[in-house]
């Protein structure tokens, strides 16, 4: 039986989003356990992070230069056959997904097989 779990990301930095940006945080997590159940974990959770940066810099008690930069990322941790691996991907669109599900199962399964990492409960 897969088990599946989605955490959303509220990081330092985070702040209230619009609610189509918030249903899109919901569905992406959601989209991305999907994919990876259907890949071949399983179990999996899925965190999907939004990150805002800004920088000020002063030179001679004058404002220089302002950066702002906002991120996305999704983190993904995959269990299949015994063994366990994490993964994260900045692409959110639906096929990018996919493809990282794929790579990220293929590559689990090169990995030693682990029998104390398991879910809690199990």
């Amino acid at each position: 039986m897969t088990r599946l779990k989605k955490d959303l990301g509220a990081g330092p930095g985070s702040h209230e989003v619009a609610p189509a940006t918030a249903r899109a945080m919901h569905e992406i997590p959601q989209r991305a356990l999907e994919v990876l159940a259907k890949a071949g974990a399983d179990a999996a959770g899925a965190r999907l992070g939004r990150n805002r940066h800004v920088s000020l810099t002063w030179r001679d008690g004058e404002l220089e230069k302002i950066e702002e930069a906002t991120s996305k990322g999704l983190t993904a941790r995959i269990f299949a056959k015994g063994r366990y691996s994490s993964g994260s991907t900045s692409d959110l669109r639906a096929r990018a997904l996919e493809a990282f599900a794929d790579r990220s199962l293929a590559m689990t399964g090169l990995l030693a097989e682990d029998p104390h990492r398991r879910l809690p409960g199990e």
